[in-house]
């Protein structure tokens, strides 16, 4: 079905539920998912989005730097992300699953993102038969939006070889 596959940094906390350094090194995440949540919860959705690009997504100091029309992206999107985030299954995948995956895919991770996130390209990463590890240099959780120019050669570079 699909010719090629690129994947960045996919959120699935689940497959690092039994590693304890992984976990250790999430909490500080996860205290600030929870900060996020609860704005949501309340309809603060500027400072909920505010927070999550700051302590979850992108590192301290970044909201102030996205373009305005970024951060309303992410204002109107708050509401998405908590619905998302109370899905039982959001963070699981099936490892199995992947296993017979024949199509090429590249699992990226950015210098400038949490190395729980690298712990999790992992798992994928020793499942899938035909997966390719890259790095975006300077780059965090979001490069289509930090690095967009150098992130979409990379891909094209990928989906064009494979």
């Amino acid at each position: 079905m699909f010719r090629s596959i690129t994947v960045h940094e996919p959120p699935l906390v689940a497959i690092v539920a039994v590693d304890p350094d992984a976990l250790r090194r999430l909490r500080p995440t996860r205290a600030s998912m929870d900060a996020v949540l609860a704005h949501l919860g309340k309809g603060e959705y500027r400072q909920g989005a505010r927070q999550f690009v700051e302590e979850v997504a992108m590192g301290p100091g970044t909201w102030d730097r996205l373009p305005a029309a970024v951060r309303e992206t992410f204002v109107r999107n708050a509401p998405t992300w908590s619905d998302e985030q109370s899905d039982p299954d959001r963070a699981k995948i099936d490892t199995d699953a992947l296993a017979r995956c024949a199509a090429p895919v590249l699992l990226s991770g950015g210098t400038r993102s949490p190395g729980w996130l690298a712990t999790i390209l992992d798992r994928p990463a020793a499942a899938l038969p035909r997966a390719r590890r890259g790095t975006v240099e300077g780059a965090g959780h979001i490069p289509h939006v930090t690095r967009p120019r150098w992130y979409a050669a990379a891909r094209t570079s990928f989906v064009r070889t494979s």
